[in-house]
């Protein structure tokens, strides 16, 4: 049975399903799945499961190459071990490396390495700054406009944040490359709303002129019974002889 039971202590322990259904509303805020529905909870559930295995498998193959990497270069490992542990990075090198960089650095092939680093570094650097500088320009530039569109809305305090959070995880979902079903079904969504709009008026459009065409069938066919709205208009009903007396032959 799907009821709430008491612990020996008193406590209300919810069923598990309800617990469940709960969940699956938190992780999937946006949908409105009928959980009360078995087909519908356990298609849900199963997905939630997919998704989680799926995260669950990445993360056992990152720890994997981290394992192939710490042993394959167990300076790199005990670098960041020391890292891990608090230490600071000039002290986790000299730590990890010893005097590994000092003799490398004298090295002319491994000098340009380095300093090929030092400018793939410097190259990102300057990316993201460039990247935060347009962020600011476009929030200044777009103030206006989200809070209009906001007051458009007529979103309260309660619902400008949980539209402000929605945004946030879309973007950081795509921003990350995370494109599980969910995502994907909301990016489909909003790419395919204009043309289901259309697609929809269209349909709306059709059943309304096939209503309109056979109401105006029933009222022109009939079985003998005079036509009011034809009469009304001087047109004899359909079925109906129209009496006609002949003056002379010529007629």
């Amino acid at each position: 049975m799907n009821r709430e039971r008491m612990t020996e202590t008193g406590a209300r322990v919810k069923p598990g399903r309800q617990v469940w259904a709960e969940r699956l509303r938190e992780v999937y805020p946006d949908r409105e799945d009928n959980y009360d529905d078995d087909d519908v909870f356990y298609a849900v559930l199963d997905e939630y499961d997919r998704e989680r295995g799926k995260e669950i498998e990445d993360y056992r193959q990152s720890n994997r190459k981290l394992a192939d990497l710490f042993l394959s270069n167990p300076e790199a490992g005990a670098f960041l071990s020391a890292l891990m542990e608090g230490s600071d990075v000039m002290t986790a090198i000299g730590e990890s490396f010893g005097d590994y960089f000092e003799t490398a650095l004298g090295d002319p092939e491994a000098k340009a390495k380095y300093d090929e680093g030092i400018r793939m570094r410097r190259e990102r650097e300057k990316e993201m700054e460039d990247i935060q500088a347009r962020q600011h320009e476009n929030a200044e530039k777009n103030a206006e406009a989200v809070e209009s569109f906001i007051a458009e809305k007529g979103l309260d305090e309660r619902g400008r944040k949980a539209f402000e959070d929605f945004i946030s995880e879309l973007v950081d979902r795509v921003f990350l490359f995370d494109l599980d079903r969910d995502t994907l079904e909301r990016l489909w969504r909003a790419m395919n709303y204009d043309r289901d709009v259309a697609e929809a008026r269209s349909v709306g459009e059709t059943r309304g002129r096939n209503a309109r065409i056979e109401m105006e069938k029933r009222s022109i066919v009939t079985d003998g019974t005079p036509n009011l709205s034809e009469e009304s208009r001087g047109i004899p009903a359909r079925g109906m002889s129209r009496v006609r007396t002949r003056r002379s032959i010529w007629d």
